[in-house]
């Protein structure tokens, strides 16, 4: 009965994949994408050094940073293309 009323609300009650956001978790997942840490921070609205801090383990990503990740996780590989070439466009133009 809570969940219904919960669905009825709007909430998500599908659990979420966790993800993964260890310092090695966040460099190995940039150089998939084959991406510099400065177009991985374009792509993620942040400083360079935020993302220098995250793989040096001296700063932890907010919740917004999390999403954003997962969502290029779950992003296919033409979108995920298009925005790399966003993000690289934006910084070398």
């Amino acid at each position: 009965m809570i969940q219904r009323q919960l669905r009825n609300a709007g909430v998500n009650l599908t659990p979420q994949p966790i993800i993964r956001t260890s310092p090695r978790d966040i460099r190995n997942f940039r150089k998939r994408l084959g991406v510099t840490q400065e177009v991985f921070a374009q792509m993620l609205h942040v400083n360079i050094r935020t993302v220098i801090r995250w793989e040096n383990d001296t700063a932890k990503l907010q919740n917004t940073h999390k999403e954003m990740i997962r969502s290029l996780k779950s992003m296919k590989k033409n979108e995920l293309e298009r925005i790399i070439l966003e993000a690289k466009t934006a910084l070398y133009k």
